[in-house]
Protein backbone atom coordinates (compact mmCIF):
# COMPACT_ATOMS: atom_id res chain seq x y z
CA UNK A 1 0.00 0.00 0.00
CA UNK A 2 1.34 3.47 -0.74
CA UNK A 3 1.25 6.10 2.00
CA UNK A 4 0.12 9.48 1.98
CA UNK A 5 -0.95 11.46 4.27
CA UNK A 6 -4.91 12.36 4.86
CA UNK A 7 -4.93 15.63 3.18
CA UNK A 8 -3.07 14.83 0.27
CA UNK A 9 -5.06 11.30 -0.26
CA UNK A 10 -8.53 13.73 -0.51
CA UNK A 11 -6.23 16.25 -2.67
CA UNK A 12 -4.61 13.66 -4.91
CA UNK A 13 -7.52 12.93 -8.03
CA UNK A 14 -7.21 16.85 -8.67
CA UNK A 15 -3.09 16.15 -9.10
CA UNK A 16 -1.44 13.20 -9.53
CA UNK A 17 -1.72 10.33 -11.53
CA UNK A 18 0.26 8.46 -10.17
CA UNK A 19 1.38 5.68 -13.44
CA UNK A 20 4.33 4.06 -12.44
CA UNK A 21 3.58 2.00 -9.79
CA UNK A 22 0.39 1.14 -11.72
CA UNK A 23 -0.06 -2.53 -13.36
CA UNK A 24 -1.63 -3.10 -16.52
CA UNK A 25 -1.57 -7.11 -16.96
CA UNK A 26 0.06 -10.14 -17.57
CA UNK A 27 2.06 -11.73 -19.44
CA UNK A 28 2.81 -15.59 -19.84
CA UNK A 29 5.61 -17.14 -21.64
CA UNK A 30 5.15 -19.87 -24.04
CA UNK A 31 8.66 -20.33 -25.22
CA UNK A 32 11.75 -19.57 -23.94
CA UNK A 33 12.82 -16.08 -25.21
CA UNK A 34 15.37 -13.06 -24.54
CA UNK A 35 13.73 -9.61 -23.15
CA UNK A 36 15.94 -6.50 -23.59
CA UNK A 37 16.88 -4.20 -21.27
CA UNK A 38 16.52 -0.79 -22.53
CA UNK A 39 13.87 -0.51 -25.35
CA UNK A 40 13.13 -3.43 -27.58
CA UNK A 41 15.83 -5.15 -29.27
CA UNK A 42 18.37 -2.97 -27.29
CA UNK A 43 20.60 -3.33 -24.63
CA UNK A 44 21.35 -6.38 -22.66
CA UNK A 45 19.45 -9.45 -22.97
CA UNK A 46 18.18 -11.36 -20.17
CA UNK A 47 16.37 -14.93 -20.83
CA UNK A 48 12.78 -15.07 -19.97
CA UNK A 49 11.98 -19.28 -19.19
CA UNK A 50 8.88 -20.77 -21.00
CA UNK A 51 5.44 -21.05 -18.82
CA UNK A 52 6.00 -17.97 -16.49
CA UNK A 53 4.06 -15.29 -15.85
CA UNK A 54 5.23 -11.70 -15.48
CA UNK A 55 3.41 -8.54 -14.37
CA UNK A 56 2.90 -5.88 -17.61
CA UNK A 57 3.51 -1.91 -16.62
CA UNK A 58 4.08 -0.30 -20.05
CA UNK A 59 3.71 -1.75 -23.76
CA UNK A 60 5.19 0.02 -27.42
CA UNK A 61 4.66 -0.80 -31.11
CA UNK A 62 8.16 -0.50 -33.03
CA UNK A 63 8.67 0.05 -36.71
CA UNK A 64 7.79 -3.12 -37.75
CA UNK A 65 4.17 -3.14 -35.93
CA UNK A 66 5.67 -5.86 -33.51
CA UNK A 67 3.87 -5.37 -29.84
CA UNK A 68 6.31 -5.16 -26.80
CA UNK A 69 5.52 -5.32 -23.41
CA UNK A 70 7.69 -4.01 -20.68
CA UNK A 71 7.67 -6.69 -17.81
CA UNK A 72 8.42 -6.58 -14.27
CA UNK A 73 11.32 -9.64 -13.87
CA UNK A 74 11.58 -9.64 -10.06
CA UNK A 75 14.80 -12.29 -9.62
CA UNK A 76 16.78 -9.28 -11.33
CA UNK A 77 17.20 -6.27 -9.13
CA UNK A 78 18.69 -2.55 -10.16
CA UNK A 79 19.69 -0.11 -7.72
CA UNK A 80 18.20 3.19 -8.45
CA UNK A 81 19.13 6.16 -6.52
CA UNK A 82 17.79 10.23 -6.68
CA UNK A 83 15.93 13.01 -4.88
CA UNK A 84 12.55 13.83 -4.51
CA UNK A 85 9.40 15.51 -2.19
CA UNK A 86 7.30 13.70 -0.06
CA UNK A 87 4.32 14.61 1.63
CA UNK A 88 4.74 12.67 4.62
CA UNK A 89 5.61 14.36 8.42
CA UNK A 90 9.38 12.99 9.52
CA UNK A 91 7.57 11.37 12.52
CA UNK A 92 5.12 9.34 9.82
CA UNK A 93 8.22 8.79 7.42
CA UNK A 94 9.92 6.85 10.72
CA UNK A 95 6.72 5.04 11.79
CA UNK A 96 6.23 3.34 8.15
CA UNK A 97 9.69 1.16 8.26
CA UNK A 98 9.70 -0.79 5.23
CA UNK A 99 6.40 0.41 3.45
CA UNK A 100 6.17 2.15 0.19
CA UNK A 101 6.06 5.79 -0.17
CA UNK A 102 5.55 7.91 -3.19
CA UNK A 103 8.09 10.34 -3.87
CA UNK A 104 7.47 12.63 -6.50
CA UNK A 105 10.27 14.55 -8.32
CA UNK A 106 8.80 17.95 -7.52
CA UNK A 107 6.20 19.44 -4.74
CA UNK A 108 2.78 19.18 -6.13
CA UNK A 109 -0.07 22.20 -5.96
CA UNK A 110 -3.12 21.80 -6.91
CA UNK A 111 -3.75 22.73 -11.36
CA UNK A 112 -0.48 21.33 -12.04
CA UNK A 113 -0.37 18.57 -14.78
CA UNK A 114 -0.70 14.88 -13.86
CA UNK A 115 2.71 13.36 -12.20
CA UNK A 116 3.67 9.97 -11.22
CA UNK A 117 5.28 9.03 -8.29
CA UNK A 118 8.08 6.63 -7.27
CA UNK A 119 7.42 3.91 -5.12
CA UNK A 120 9.93 3.99 -2.60
CA UNK A 121 10.37 1.95 0.81
CA UNK A 122 10.32 4.48 3.56
CA UNK A 123 13.42 2.66 5.40
CA UNK A 124 15.31 3.93 2.37
CA UNK A 125 14.09 7.69 2.62
CA UNK A 126 16.84 10.52 4.11
CA UNK A 127 15.60 13.35 5.14
CA UNK A 128 17.46 16.50 3.40
CA UNK A 129 16.28 19.13 6.33
CA UNK A 130 14.28 20.86 3.38
CA UNK A 131 10.56 22.05 3.43
CA UNK A 132 8.41 23.03 1.95
CA UNK A 133 4.94 24.18 2.75
CA UNK A 134 2.17 23.37 0.20
CA UNK A 135 0.69 26.57 -1.50
CA UNK A 136 -2.62 24.83 -1.81
CA UNK A 137 -3.03 22.81 1.28
CA UNK A 138 -2.23 24.67 4.34
CA UNK A 139 -2.13 20.78 6.28
CA UNK A 140 0.80 20.11 4.13
CA UNK A 141 4.35 20.59 4.75
CA UNK A 142 6.71 18.61 1.68
CA UNK A 143 9.82 17.15 3.05
CA UNK A 144 12.79 16.72 0.76
CA UNK A 145 13.87 13.39 0.49
CA UNK A 146 17.12 11.80 -0.90
CA UNK A 147 16.89 7.90 -1.47
CA UNK A 148 19.16 4.81 -2.73
CA UNK A 149 17.50 1.55 -3.04
CA UNK A 150 16.48 -1.60 -5.65
CA UNK A 151 13.89 -2.83 -7.40
CA UNK A 152 12.92 -5.35 -9.65
CA UNK A 153 14.36 -4.76 -12.97
CA UNK A 154 12.40 -4.51 -16.27
CA UNK A 155 12.44 -5.89 -19.70
CA UNK A 156 10.95 -5.87 -22.86
CA UNK A 157 9.53 -8.78 -24.06
CA UNK A 158 8.00 -9.74 -27.48
CA UNK A 159 3.99 -10.04 -27.68
CA UNK A 160 4.41 -13.43 -30.48
CA UNK A 161 6.16 -15.58 -27.80
CA UNK A 162 3.38 -15.70 -24.94
CA UNK A 163 -0.27 -14.53 -24.23
CA UNK A 164 -1.12 -11.01 -23.03
CA UNK A 165 -3.88 -10.75 -20.31
CA UNK A 166 -5.37 -6.94 -19.48
CA UNK A 167 -6.52 -6.23 -15.97
CA UNK A 168 -5.38 -9.55 -14.51
CA UNK A 169 -2.37 -10.40 -12.41
CA UNK A 170 0.63 -12.15 -12.82
CA UNK A 171 -0.47 -14.16 -9.58
CA UNK A 172 -3.53 -15.12 -11.36
CA UNK A 173 -2.80 -16.50 -14.02
CA UNK A 174 0.47 -18.31 -12.62
CA UNK A 175 -2.08 -19.97 -10.12
CA UNK A 176 -4.57 -20.81 -13.03
CA UNK A 177 -1.49 -22.50 -15.46
CA UNK A 178 -0.79 -24.71 -12.15
CA UNK A 179 -4.30 -25.83 -11.61
CA UNK A 180 -4.63 -27.09 -14.98
CA UNK A 181 -1.21 -28.36 -15.38
CA UNK A 182 -1.95 -30.64 -11.75
CA UNK A 183 -5.18 -31.45 -13.19
CA UNK A 184 -3.29 -32.65 -16.71
CA UNK A 185 -5.04 -30.33 -19.02
CA UNK A 186 -3.90 -30.51 -22.57
CA UNK A 187 -1.04 -27.89 -24.02
CA UNK A 188 -3.56 -26.62 -26.52
CA UNK A 189 -6.96 -25.95 -24.21
CA UNK A 190 -4.40 -24.69 -21.46
CA UNK A 191 -3.12 -21.64 -23.97
CA UNK A 192 -6.70 -21.35 -25.47
CA UNK A 193 -7.99 -20.98 -21.50
CA UNK A 194 -4.92 -18.72 -20.58
CA UNK A 195 -5.69 -16.75 -23.21
CA UNK A 196 -9.57 -15.83 -21.96
CA UNK A 197 -10.76 -17.97 -25.01
CA UNK A 198 -14.94 -19.55 -23.94
CA UNK A 199 -16.09 -22.00 -26.22
CA UNK A 200 -19.38 -24.07 -26.02
CA UNK A 201 -18.96 -27.22 -24.10
CA UNK A 202 -16.95 -26.03 -21.65
CA UNK A 203 -17.29 -26.65 -18.12
CA UNK A 204 -18.30 -24.24 -15.29
CA UNK A 205 -14.24 -24.86 -14.01
CA UNK A 206 -12.64 -24.24 -16.95
CA UNK A 207 -14.83 -20.77 -17.54
CA UNK A 208 -13.66 -19.64 -14.53
CA UNK A 209 -9.95 -20.82 -15.45
CA UNK A 210 -10.53 -18.35 -18.23
CA UNK A 211 -12.18 -15.53 -17.51
CA UNK A 212 -12.53 -15.31 -13.44
CA UNK A 213 -15.23 -15.53 -11.39
CA UNK A 214 -18.44 -13.81 -12.37
CA UNK A 215 -19.95 -10.57 -11.29
CA UNK A 216 -23.20 -11.73 -11.12
CA UNK A 217 -24.91 -15.61 -11.25
CA UNK A 218 -28.38 -16.54 -12.04
CA UNK A 219 -29.64 -20.09 -11.92
CA UNK A 220 -32.78 -21.70 -12.49
CA UNK A 221 -34.30 -25.19 -13.48
CA UNK A 222 -36.54 -25.76 -16.88
CA UNK A 223 -37.49 -29.36 -18.40
CA UNK A 224 -35.32 -31.10 -16.61
CA UNK A 225 -32.39 -28.97 -17.19
CA UNK A 226 -30.20 -26.91 -14.92
CA UNK A 227 -29.60 -23.57 -16.38
CA UNK A 228 -26.99 -21.29 -15.15
CA UNK A 229 -25.98 -17.94 -16.39
CA UNK A 230 -22.65 -15.94 -15.60
CA UNK A 231 -22.28 -12.52 -16.13
CA UNK A 232 -18.86 -10.72 -16.91
CA UNK A 233 -18.28 -7.01 -18.27
CA UNK A 234 -19.76 -7.15 -21.91
CA UNK A 235 -20.00 -10.65 -21.93
CA UNK A 236 -22.73 -13.57 -20.47
CA UNK A 237 -22.55 -17.37 -20.56
CA UNK A 238 -25.10 -20.05 -20.28
CA UNK A 239 -24.71 -23.01 -19.16
CA UNK A 240 -27.04 -26.00 -19.28
CA UNK A 241 -26.51 -28.77 -16.91
CA UNK A 242 -22.94 -28.14 -16.08
CA UNK A 243 -21.66 -27.20 -19.91
CA UNK A 244 -21.52 -23.96 -22.01
CA UNK A 245 -24.38 -23.79 -24.65
CA UNK A 246 -24.45 -19.97 -25.44
CA UNK A 247 -21.46 -16.98 -24.96
CA UNK A 248 -23.00 -13.92 -25.73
Amino acid sequence: MIRLSAAVLAALPLWVAPGFAQDTGAFFTLVNTYAFVDAPREGERHLLRARRSFTVVDFTVDAEDVVWYWVVQPERRVKISGTGWVALDPHEINQLNGQPVLVFPEVIEEGMRPMAGREVPAADLVLANVTQPSGSVPEITWQKVTYETEVPGRVWVRSTTGIYRPFRSAQIVADVHAEMVTRSVDNDRQRRLLSGVVRVGDSPQEVTWALGDPTQREESTAEELNIMVWHYPGLQVRFENSVVKQIN
